[in-house]
């Protein structure tokens, strides 16, 4: 006699994208991935790479914006919470991550931010806060289900 398979996947499913190529990172001006279809998962966890900063002052931001199709439908970057024991005036939050003080290494910074995810489709900018000209930039995500 085998044992039923409960209906249900007892494991997550994972899938890893690059949502912003290799490229140069302009000095102060923010650089934008294309829209990325992420429907299917539950969270997703940004990395953010910078090869050439040289000190613990230099840093590279992240905005972070979730839409309903690849034009733009319904695309967002700041969102509000009403979950249970909030109260219904909540003001709404940016999904803007400073990288100030992220780690850094030999050739450059990386750090990782974690968010639900809050639409089908996420679009990524990062700006380079240095007056580094030279400084690289990726952006890849790890998408959990």
């Amino acid at each position: 006699m085998s044992i039923p398979q409960p209906p249900y996947k007892t494991f997550a499913e994972t899938k890893v994208l690059e949502i912003l190529p290799v490229q140069s990172l302009p000095s102060k001006i923010p650089v934008k991935s294309k829209p990325t279809k992420i429907d299917g998962f539950r969270y997703i966890n940004i990395y953010v790479q910078a090869d050439g900063l040289g000190s613990s002052s230099d840093f590279v931001d992240l905005r972070v914006e979730f839409g309903l199709d690849d034009r733009g439908l319904g695309k967002a970057n700041c969102y509000v919470n009403l979950e249970a024991n909030l109260s219904s005036q909540q003001k709404i939050n940016p999904i803007n991550v400073s990288g100030n003080g992220m780690w850094l290494g030999r050739r450059g910074g990386c750090y990782i931010v974690r968010l639900p995810v809050m639409g089908p489709y996420v679009e990524v900018s990062v700006t380079n806060q240095t007056n580094n000209p030279e400084i690289k930039g990726r952006v890849w995500a790890y998408l959990v289900s």
